[in-house]
């Protein structure tokens, strides 16, 4: 997925478990968090949320990109603060996809900051 999203434009880092995936994140900053659910050490469940409560990373768009596609892992999905919930495999449109939707939020996100200072 990170190669994926890098042939695409975009700069990425990469952890293999939640523990690991906040340092990282605070460093990096991102616009797009992609986790996965079932991480080795934590859920992505535990990582949005931990994402959602810091300042710094609270607006990322943020990804599940799971195996776990009923319908009600994707509306559990929201609680913790995904924006989205895509299950594996994911095809290269869907990716473009992802990319567009975040790209409009975070369009909205500026206007609502530029609407607010006036």
């Amino acid at each position: 997925m990170s190669e994926l999203f890098e042939m695409l434009g975009h700069e990425t880092r990469t952890s293999v478990c939640g523990h690991d995936a906040l340092p990282v994140a605070r460093t990096f900053a991102p616009g797009i968090v992609v986790l996965d659910i079932g991480l080795p050490d934590m859920s992505g469940y535990q990582v949005a949320e931990a994402m959602r409560a810091d300042a710094q990373l609270r607006s990322a768009f943020i990804v599940a990109l799971t195996g776990w596609g009923r319908r009600n892992d994707a509306i559990h999905a929201r609680r913790p603060g995904f924006d989205a919930h895509y299950v594996k495999p994911v095809a290269v449109a869907r990716v473009r996809q992802i990319l567009r939707d975040a790209d409009q939020r975070a369009r909205g996100d500026r206007l609502a900051c530029r609407q607010a200072m006036l």
